[in-house]
């Protein structure tokens, strides 16, 4: 027996749950800024069987959309444009958030990417597409996540590993799809060392130290040339 006015959160654990799944593809549209794709859209396509995982949504075509009820040409091509949209110069922390890992967010992979790549994005991308499209979850939780993350406990490892596992085929699937922005550093300009800021985010001092030559980082396990408190 349930007493449901001490429960304050019921998930659906079944991960064959047609709900679970609409959800989930609902939560990836939203983080991946997919403006106009409502809940009651996804809906429609799943139980249409017009999708069924995340990868499908980018293998829709604006034919396949105008088979619902209500979808004209017009609808169909927006719908259709701005999933497109969504492939291009995607952020690899923003990707990864968006992914349906239980309280693993895109700052969370934002600290993973850090902590383990320093700043390279471009080996950071590369390690992760190679690692998703050809290995395996222990392969990529050797290769693409660090031994130490400042702030993390063995529950966030644990987080990690389990959504990975249990969501590596819809990962490895998706993936295919995107293409990743990767920040160029200006050319030219010596790297005079690692900058942490803590507290503040403020741009027009990031622009600042980088044009200055600094590598700007939320986190790094290296030398720290300066530390700016709020």
């Amino acid at each position: 027996d349930l007493n449901f006015k001490t429960l304050k959160t019921v998930r659906c654990t079944n991960p064959q749950c047609s709900g679970l799944k609409v959800g989930m593809i609902h939560r990836y549209c939203e983080k991946m800024k997919m403006m106009g794709i409502a809940k009651n859209t996804i809906t429609k396509l799943f139980e249409a069987n017009l999708i069924q995982c995340i990868g499908d949504l980018y293998r829709l075509t604006p034919d396949r959309i105008m088979a619902l009820d209500g979808y004209k040409e017009k609808s169909a091509v927006n719908i259709y444009n701005t999933i497109q949209s969504s492939t291009k110069d995607v952020p690899l922390d923003k990707w990864m958030g968006a992914m349906p890992i239980k309280d693993v967010s895109a700052k969370t992979w934002r600290l993973v990417i850090n902590a383990k790549f320093h700043g390279d994005e471009m080996m950071a991308v590369n390690k992760y597409k190679y690692h998703i499209e050809n290995g395996t979850v222990d392969s990529f939780m050797m290769e693409c996540i660090p031994d130490y993350v400042y702030g993390f406990s063995v529950n966030t490892y644990a987080m990690i590993k389990e959504g990975l596992t249990l969501y590596w085929d819809e990962i490895r699937d998706a993936i295919q799809f995107i293409s990743f922005y990767v920040l160029s550093k200006p050319e030219n300009i010596p790297t005079k060392g690692r900058v942490t800021l803590t507290g503040t985010r403020d741009k027009n001092l990031i622009s600042v130290l980088t044009a200055r030559g600094y590598e700007v980082s939320d986190f790094s396990s290296k030398t720290i040339a300066l530390v700016i408190p709020n």
